[in-house]
């Protein structure tokens, strides 16, 4: 965001705090309006490439202060290039402390997830041990901070400082005063409408990418904590922020990935969180500023970095390859382009996201159900009690699944309509033969004669493709493909195969199933 702001501010102050005040105006009225309806169609493949790209991208940028490197571009191909030249030039100080500090991050942390609760029953001693463990793993940014600030104070009174600092920084809250809607020149002042027209399509851009980021940022974190957001409460929230931000200097601002996994990870649950957050800046600023010249950059890139690992996910690779080969192309888009810039990593997943989503809509898949010419058309339960068997001279295999109303694929390829579709109308399947069956039974059982053990009659319309669908043989008078019903099916492939000249099956056999 701010490499975006500094394009169209011009590297001017003054206009960038004018576009601050814009873009929350703009802000504001989308979401007074309800436009964040919007921002649904940034999908999950979308999310996690970005937070997997983002990772990857903030923990190298910090590598530099963990090496004690100075000068290194923000590009990241640009980044990698000249860290990976200027790696000679590590500073042992800044490196011994910030692998130190990564793994006390990392054990405090795995201390944490590991710690079992514990219960009212047991001593008080071991639950104040507890109670300690589990506030210092909880406040083990702040801890690991302090550490480090204290062992640079202390190499500062000896008199050596092999540590990079962060040096002083300024006292004091910036003055309130309205956004500037002119700025004087040494020849004129320039109106607030040349200077709007300066700014162009950053009126719209800027906004736009602000929120998509913050956006992106907030629904990668609700998916990994299982909450959602409303988008049209944070275009408010941004949108004032950025009102209010210009009063007091502010360029426009956006959500920052970094510190929202180090609040995720601290354990942050609720919007206090930012009420805190917001009090602590305010009070170091007024009065806390100088002990902040003390704290090493090498601890707080580790504690970055501790923060934004995590959220680095492999297996969402591997999850959609099974699952949706097609949803890898945004995720791969995202992921790649945020290498570039983030901002343009989004806009790029969620076009193609688009894209893809208008192509389902043009092309959906139709399946066109096939019905029988007589009045009765084969139902569900018909085929999960019918066993449908082509019989081939070669092999013997089964053509139809009986969990499916319609023979298979392969199967109706292979034979024409009538083949496959069958009437079975003297058989017990069709519901003039369920009647008449059922009629024969009652009529049986008033009569006190026992049920009948008989199988009931079949027909079947044996006919390869292309010949007469009226020609009508019993299955195995003709060379061919075959249809068996139930009442004819052996008890195993090797007996189907064993029937005689009419069933006769050479060569590799294939398995015969229901």
């Amino acid at each position: 965001m701010s490499l975006l702001v500094s394009s169209y501010a011009f590297h001017d102050p003054v206009y960038a705090v004018l576009l601050a005040f814009l873009t929350g105006c703009i802000q504001l009225a989308m979401g007074l309006l309800h436009l964040g309806f919007l921002l649904d169609f940034i999908s999950c493949p979308v999310i996690k490439g970005f937070t997997s790209a983002a990772s990857i991208t903030i923990s190298f940028n910090q590598v530099k202060n963990i090496l004690g490197l100075h000068g290194i571009p923000r590009q990241f191909f640009l980044q990698v290039y000249e860290t990976l030249r200027r790696i000679g030039e590590t500073r042992p100080g800044d490196a011994i402390l910030g692998l130190v500090c990564l793994a006390a991050l990392a054990g405090l942390r795995a201390m944490k997830s590991h710690l079992p609760p514990a219960s009212h029953t047991e001593p008080l001693a071991t639950r104040a041990s507890y109670l300690i463990v589990w506030t210092c793993a909880t406040a083990r940014n702040a801890l690991v901070v302090l550490f480090a600030g204290l062992v640079a104070y202390c190499f500062q009174l000896r008199g050596s400082q092999p540590l990079t600092l962060t040096g002083s920084i300024p006292q004091g809250l910036p003055p309130c005063r309205l956004p500037p809607f002119s700025k004087a020149e040494p020849n004129g002042t320039v109106p607030f409408g040349t200077m709007v027209e300066d700014m162009g399509v950053g009126l719209a851009v800027v906004p736009l990418m602000g929120l998509v980021e913050t956006v992106a940022i907030a629904k990668a974190f609700a998916s990994q904590n299982d909450y959602r957001i409303d988008p049209n409460q944070e275009l408010l929230a941004m949108g004032f922020a950025n009102v209010l931000g210009s009063f007091f200097s502010s360029y426009p601002i956006t959500g920052s990935f970094g510190r929202t996994a180090v609040n995720a990870q601290t354990g942050v649950c609720t919007p206090a969180g930012g009420l805190v957050t917001g009090a602590l800046v305010l009070l170091s600023l007024a009065y806390l500023t100088s002990l902040f010249y003390y704290i090493p950059k090498a601890a707080l890139a580790a504690v970055i970095i501790s923060a934004v690992v995590p959220m680095f996910d492999a297996g969402i690779f591997r999850t959609l390859w099974r699952v949706k080969r097609l949803d890898l192309v945004p995720l791969c888009v995202t992921f790649l382009f945020c290498f570039w810039e983030v901002q343009y990593g989004i806009v790029a997943g969620v076009l193609v996201s688009g894209l893809l989503l208008l192509y389902s809509i043009a092309r959906p898949p139709l399946k066109h159900p096939h019905r029988a010419p007589s009045s009765w058309t084969a139902t569900a339960s018909a085929a999960s009690i019918t066993r449908w068997w082509w019989g081939w001279q070669s092999c013997c295999r089964s053509c139809a699944s009986t969990a499916s109303r319609w023979p298979s694929a392969a199967c109706r390829t292979r034979f024409s309509e009538p083949c496959w579709l069958q009437t079975w109308k003297d058989s017990d399947i069709s519901p003039a033969g369920r009647r008449q069956s059922g009629a024969a039974e009652r009529s049986r059982g008033a009569a006190g004669q026992p049920p009948s053990t008989a199988p009931a009659p079949a027909r079947a319309r044996c006919c390869p493709r292309g010949s007469s669908s009226e020609a009508e043989e019993p299955c195995g008078a003709f060379s061919g493909p075959r249809l068996l019903t139930r009442a004819a099916v052996p008890d195993s492939p090797e007996a189907l195969c064993r029937q005689g000249s009419a069933w006769q099956c050479g060569g590799e056999m294939a398995g015969v199933g229901e």
